[in-house]
């Protein structure tokens, strides 16, 4: 009775990824043939903070773009490093670049991306992230596809910087499943997630929801707009072509993947999407029937086999869960990496989710609200 009252939390769990999965199976994330649009002009946002390391790469990237017709606005929010003085060297003598400094009385990401929205141009706006590298195509893909679906909202594929060493490998498992929770939920008309270094919307788009993007909370302006968009309705789609792939890199540490985590947790609680709340209830009580039935084991022994069920079960979730994108990702090399994950996961997911609730991480050296 013990061991069924588990298998009840997990059999649901089983059973959404097997729906969210699905998606890699149906036509709609085949990848669609965009139409070539030269006309269509772009503005291509970035709000950044100290960003020294990486400013000058991601410009390099956009100025290396196969799409001309764009302009790329760079938002500075306080920098207090060299950041500023590399984009104005970067963009001294290129029209394309608009470099912006948020007002003092203002701060945050959200504030510097509205900011950057009023300035720009282009029916469509591109973001990304200061330390991203997009693909040479990822904005004549974006524009694209967007035109061709007539989408309100695209969302994109990001996947960290390949990096060698067993912890570099898990954070890079765990973040494709992130990405693939954000693609396959969209694909399912079901959108969760998204992720902000990799999104284009219709300026009109982002204008009308602006006011619901929760402005008192530090972080969530990618999700808290996916969630407005699909309650109005628009349309939302996801690009799943490898030329619309963005790479980031990884935290330098575990104290700031902690702290990446946490940032990312403490807004969950605002979430007012019932698809969002659903499946994060449903993960919570997979992995809290995991680690019950290991404590419950450790102290009677006769529970072992309760808990090989339970621990395998979520196990081969996981593992349909990111079969398909590190095959279409070519990153294979990842499936060893899955049990290692699933040992540790249900620590780490409780541990991020009781953080979230009584600590406020710091982001660029500032406090976040959330």
């Amino acid at each position: 009775m013990y061991c069924l009252a588990l298998l009840i939390f997990i059999i649901p769990y089983l059973l959404i990824i097997l729906y969210l999965s699905s998606a890699w199976l149906s036509k709609s994330l085949e990848n669609i043939k965009p139409e070539l649009n030269e006309t269509e002009f772009v503005s291509i946002i970035v709000a950044f903070r100290n960003e020294e390391n990486h400013i000058k790469k991601l410009i390099h990237a956009i100025n290396s773009q196969t799409l001309k017709n764009y302009e790329l606005i760079l938002i500075d929010d306080h920098s207090d490093d060299d950041s500023v003085n590399i984009a104005q060297k970067l963009s001294a003598n290129n029209n394309k670049i608009k470099l912006l400094e948020l007002d003092s009385e203002k701060k945050g990401k959200k504030q510097a991306i509205f900011f950057g929205v009023q300035e720009a141009k282009g029916k469509y706006l591109l973001f990304t992230d200061a330390d991203c590298l997009p693909t040479e195509n990822w904005a004549e893909n974006m524009l694209n596809y967007a035109n061709t679906t007539n989408s309100d909202f695209l969302s994109a594929p990001v996947l960290f910087v390949n990096k060698s060493g067993f912890w570099n490998k898990l954070m890079q498992l765990e973040f494709i499943s992130l990405i693939n929770l954000g693609s396959t939920s969209i694909i399912k008309n079901r959108a969760i997630t998204c992720n902000a270094a990799n999104m284009l919307v219709k300026k009109e788009t982002y204008l009308h929801h602006y006011q619901s993007i929760n402005q008192n909370i530090s972080s969530g302006d990618d999700i808290f707009l996916l969630h407005s968009i699909k309650q109005k309705p628009g349309k939302i789609s996801f690009n799943n072509s490898l030329d619309a792939l963005v790479k980031t890199y990884p935290p330098a540490n575990f104290k700031s993947f902690v702290s990446q985590r946490v940032r990312w947790a403490s807004k969950s609680g605002k979430y007012k999407d019932f698809d969002s709340i659903f499946v994060g209830f449903l993960t919570l009580f997979a992995n809290l029937s995991v680690l019950i039935s290991f404590f419950t084991a450790i102290f009677i022994p006769k529970f072992w086999l309760c808990f090989a069920i339970v621990f395998l079960l979520k196990t081969l979730a996981d593992f349909i869960f990111v079969y398909y994108p590190l095959k279409k990702y070519k990153l294979q090399n990842l499936y060893a990496f899955i049990l290692p994950l699933s040992l540790i996961y249900p620590f780490y997911y409780l541990g991020i989710g009781l953080l979230s609730m009584f600590f406020k991480p710091k982001w660029k050296d500032r406090q976040i609200s959330n």
